[in-house]
């Protein structure tokens, strides 16, 4: 069945891709995306966090990957819940650069605990002492207290 989506104002649209995200349906998730950028259509802040969340959850990593580098969303900032999942996401499919930069380089209030537990853990079964050491080396130079 189709439901036409046009003419609603954006809170709706952001509404659709919410309830599609959390349901993993992701075809009709893109679908929506598609439109609000045909039609200009702001994406919120919690929309997109529980969009990363449900594509995280599913090891859905190139799509994460895909809106971390859009520009519209570089300076987003992660609520916690979002930053474990993407973190722990990444980690387990070996991906622990794009990991460390997430959990890094994006504004936080805090470095999370957890994620930065999650990150730590992987970097260290992987035998990955130099990342691990560079991580640490950043962390001290930012006073995150070790």
């Amino acid at each position: 069945r189709t439901i036409s989506i046009a003419g609603f104002d954006d809170k709706v649209y952001n509404m659709f891709v919410v309830h599609c995200a959390e349901h993993q349906h992701f075809d009709a998730v893109e679908r929506i995306r598609l439109y609000m950028v045909e039609r200009e259509v702001a994406m919120h802040r919690h929309t997109l966090c529980a969009l990363l969340r449900a594509y995280a959850n599913a090891g859905r990593v190139n799509q994460v990957q895909c809106i971390l580098d859009d520009p519209r969303y570089m300076m987003l900032t992660l609520d916690p819940k979002t930053l474990q999942a993407l973190v722990r996401s990444l980690c387990d499919a070996g991906m622990h650069g794009p990991a460390k930069k997430i959990l890094l380089a994006r504004p936080t209030v805090d470095v999370d605990v957890e994620a930065l537990v999650t990150l730590i853990a992987a970097l260290a079964a992987s035998g990955d002492v130099f990342s691990l050491c560079g991580m640490f080396r950043e962390l001290g130079g930012r006073g995150v207290p070790l």
